[in-house]
């Protein structure tokens, strides 16, 4: 995972100017920025931030196991830079993601499992209802952060390295 920052904080130095004067990716990042923020403010509300910071600090092995972190790719962690997040530079838990920290999930940009899942007493907690409005504005995030990282790869990989 240490590798992966340091190509994403490579990535970012190399290419953040020519970024941030594009108004296309100017205006995915915004639009990932508010998906984000509506996703996670609707967490907090409902309690799913709470309960899975909690559960994923003290429970090694749950959802944000050892190993979740390897679905994160270099260009969701440029991502996060992008966002105004610090990269850690070590794992903060043994047993937890790379990325889990005492309040939660240190990134902002995150994979679209940890989005998705939410185990059966959050669902319980939620209710049907709940569940649904969750889903829809995280299927919102993942949509945003989908149309970002294709201008950040258009921007950034040769035409002929991006396949099909």
């Amino acid at each position: 995972m240490e590798e992966r920052i340091l190509q994403a904080c490579e990535i970012d130095r190399l290419h953040r100017a020519r970024i941030l004067v594009d108004g296309h990716a100017v205006e995915c990042l915004a639009a990932y920025r508010r998906a984000i923020w509506a996703a996670s403010d609707a967490m907090a509300k409902l309690g799913v931030r709470a309960a899975c910071a909690r559960c994923g600090s003290v429970i090694p092995g749950g959802c944000c196991f050892e190993g979740m972190e390897q679905h994160i790719d270099t260009y969701a962690l440029w991502a996060n830079l992008l966002l105004g997040v610090r990269l850690p530079e070590r794992a903060m838990l043994r047993g937890c993601c790379f990325f889990i920290g005492d309040h939660g999930c240190r990134l902002l940009a995150c994979g679209a499992f940890c989005l998705n899942y939410l185990c059966d007493p959050l669902k319980a907690a939620l209710g049907p209802d709940g569940v649904t409005h969750l889903l829809a504005l995280v299927g919102d995030q993942i949509s945003a952060g989908w149309e970002m990282e294709r201008r950040l790869r258009q921007l950034v990989v040769p035409p002929a390295d991006r396949g099909s």
